[in-house]
């Protein structure tokens, strides 16, 4: 997936809705998107790919960085997967 296609998942999700014209989105937010969100999405979606922010710049966003401490997968222990408790649940969930 590029950066283009993230965009515009990006602002569905956010939106519900879907540019009329995926070249040329002209781009409407509701009330709710903040204008860090759409600040983001106009940014992923310029005109100009080579404008575009890369998937690094993107993930550096602010607007993607903000509220909880950011954690790493490594901060997070893994389940023990010989506990017969964990192993039955997985069985159970097929």
């Amino acid at each position: 997936m590029d950066t283009w296609q993230l965009g515009i998942i990006l602002n569905f999700m956010l939106t519900g809705n879907r540019p009329h014209d995926i070249l040329h989105p002209e781009l409407e937010f509701p009330q709710h998107v903040s204008p860090e969100a759409q600040r983001l999405i106009r940014k992923i979606l310029a005109e100009d790919p080579r404008a575009s922010p890369s998937a690094e710049e993107i993930l550096a966003d602010p607007w993607l960085n903000q509220g909880e401490e950011k954690s790493s997968f490594h901060d997070v222990p893994l389940p023990n997967l010989s506990d017969p408790t964990v192993l039955t649940m997985l069985f159970d969930m097929g």
